[in-house]
């Protein structure tokens, strides 16, 4: 008898070692697809605060429209607006 109590607790004690393991590797994998997400965000977020400054800087149209000078832009239905 106490050795089939003593079977059942290994049996039992190894079932919840597998499921630890197989959710060690779901979490794994999970920070894995997040750490790449944000790797793209952050290069996407480079790029678009490179085009940003790019245009304010260098592009005459984007310098002397006032984006550089404080007017506020208000967007209404997919057109801006100054204001």
């Amino acid at each position: 008898m106490v050795s089939a109590s003593l079977r059942q607790s290994e049996e039992a004690a190894a079932a919840e070692v597998a499921r630890l393991e197989a959710l060690c590797e779901t979490r794994t994998k999970q920070l894995r697809t997040t750490r790449l997400q944000l790797r793209a965000g952050l290069g996407a977020f480079d790029a678009m605060a490179t085009l940003v400054r790019y245009l304010t800087e260098q592009v005459s149209e984007f310098s002397e429209s006032g984006l550089r000078g404080g007017k506020t832009f208000v967007c209404s239905a997919g057109v801006w607006y100054h204001r």
